[in-house]
């Protein structure tokens, strides 16, 4: 696996075929845009068509300026800042909408057996002012999860950031080593 975007790899005797890291092309038209990003697309000719691990973002901006109670952030990707050094998948979103807190959070430790996260709720959304970085709370399954993120250029690998609290001390994250963190109507 290369991180790479669209890496595909070809099933024996035109079976199908898996992509890894899947962004199929992206729509942008003055202030609008969205993407999705799916961590692993399977098709069985005939049998099957799988992905696992979607995320979809998009953005409709008014005017330049005109994003109150409309800026959020979303990103996804891995980082290798874990407990065990393994790598860990993520996908994040959190925000104001229409005046409301909003996101989710989907995390995997691969060097942790059964540390999968999925957030249920968004109940904090700081600007961190005068930075892109954006700091959300939200609940979890089994508790609580605070995650920090920072969109500082791109692509965003080796320089965006993702850290990641849970109740209980878990912590890992720092420079994501693919993927990207997006910051909308900054």
């Amino acid at each position: 696996v290369t991180g790479e975007a669209n890496q595909t790899i070809l099933l024996p005797a035109g079976a199908g075929k898996i992509v890894i890291n899947e962004q199929p092309v992206a729509s942008a038209s003055a202030g609008n845009g969205d993407i999705t990003v799916n961590a692993l697309h399977v098709v069985i000719t005939g049998v099957a068509d799988v992905t696992v691990a979607s995320a979809h973002a998009d953005i409709a901006c008014g005017l330049a300026g005109d994003c109150t109670n409309k800026d959020f952030v979303t990103g996804g990707g891995w980082i290798t800042q874990t407990p065990s050094g393994a790598r860990a998948n993520f996908a994040v979103a959190g925000g104001i909408k229409n005046g409301a807190f909003w996101g989710h959070l989907t995390y995997i430790d691969h060097g942790n057996p059964g540390m999968k996260v999925k957030g249920t709720g968004v109940t904090a959304y700081v600007v961190v002012t005068g930075t892109t970085s954006r700091h959300i709370e939200g609940t979890t399954e089994s508790g609580t999860y605070s995650a920090d993120v920072a969109d500082n250029g791109e692509p965003g690998h080796g320089v965006d950031t993702f850290v990641l609290t849970l109740t209980g001390g878990y912590s890992a994250g720092g420079l994501i080593s693919g993927g990207n963190i997006q910051l909308h109507c900054k």
